[in-house]
């Protein structure tokens, strides 16, 4: 589900805000599963570059390899949130 607000668009930039159901794992039989707990920590991952994508107009434009990688590890039981649909329903 795409969240209106948080979602923006400019000639430079793209910026997407969606709840995802069901993203919590990933992978195939040949490279292994991966599964997120929400009650434990999780490994996380981020990257990003200096240079710009090809065509920041478009969300399928092509970008190079990234400048840096890093990696940590994240409580995800810290972010619970008891209130969770209501708080969804009045920015969806």
């Amino acid at each position: 589900m795409v969240l209106k607000k948080g979602t923006h668009v400019n000639a430079t930039h793209w910026q997407v805000t969606a709840k995802c159901s069901g993203c919590s794992k990933w992978g195939d039989e040949d490279t292994g599963i991966t599964h997120l707990d929400a009650n434990a920590e999780n490994p996380l991952a981020f990257a990003y570059s200096d240079v710009p994508v090809n065509d920041a107009a478009k969300n399928d434009s092509s970008f190079n390899i990234h400048d840096r990688i890093g990696h940590w590890v994240h409580d995800f039981s810290q972010g619970a949130n008891a209130n969770f649909a209501a708080s969804l329903a009045k920015i969806a």
